[in-house]
């Protein structure tokens, strides 16, 4: 990161940078605040935001980038970094191509409430508030949290998610605390975090994630540097 941050400041300064969903842009400014760097001076766009409120269906559920794509028809190689990006470029151009709106209007519209007769599906019966930028998402913590389990339950519904106690297939952010070698039964990982690590390896998109990134993520959703 030190050696491509001033090529970064070169190229993107200034401009919107699109990821879907929040977790780059949280790595991203993790990394710079791990070698002190000063963060870049650009407005970060969630294309899975943006998508939401465009396609009604993707508002509940469904929004992830593989899903999206395969349903918009666009190939390519999931996980492969190029090729996410240039998937996450397709999405977001298509849904400028169909709304005719531009990126500032984007920007605006994807921070308001999902809402409007493109989001119509009702919310009834599930867990996490529908506003939240992490609506749809379920999430599983594990191991012991810096915060009180009631505290962090809250702040995760609070954001979206719908909490729950055991990893499934329908689990898509596990949130890992400090785990207790004396209860791991000479194994490195509990039980939660090795079904996670199964589905991802049988092609589920699972978020295996710190606490401290779980708060980042609820808490600078629409940060700007």
């Amino acid at each position: 990161m030190p050696e491509v941050r001033d090529e970064l400041r070169k190229r993107l300064r200034g401009t919107t940078v699109v990821s879907h969903t929040s977790f780059d842009r949280v790595a991203f400014e993790r990394a710079m605040l791990g070698y002190h760097l000063e963060q870049l001076k650009i407005t970060w766009m969630d294309s899975a935001r943006v998508a939401r409120r465009w396609w009604a269906q993707y508002a509940k559920r469904g929004y992830g980038l593989k899903n999206i794509a395969s349903d918009l028809g666009i190939e390519f190689n999931h996980h492969d970094a190029l090729e996410d990006a240039r998937a996450t470029a397709v999405i977001m151009l298509r849904v400028l191509e169909e709304s005719e709106l531009g990126i500032q209007e984007w920007l605006e519209k994807s921070a308001s409430p999902i809402s409007g007769p493109r989001q119509t599906i009702a919310y009834k019966n599930l867990s996490g508030k529908v506003d939240g930028d992490l609506y749809g998402e379920t999430l599983v913590f594990t191991g012991a949290l810096a915060m009180a389990r009631h505290e962090a339950t809250q702040k995760a519904n609070d954001a979206g998610c719908n909490v729950v106690g055991s990893v499934s297939t329908k689990v898509s952010i596990l949130v890992v605390g400090t785990q207790n070698k004396h209860k791991l039964k000479g194994m490195t990982k509990n039980s939660k975090h090795r079904k996670a690590e199964e589905l991802i390896a049988s092609g589920h998109e699972v978020q295996i994630i710190s606490e401290n990134d779980f708060l980042d993520l609820i808490g600078m959703q629409d940060s700007r540097v």
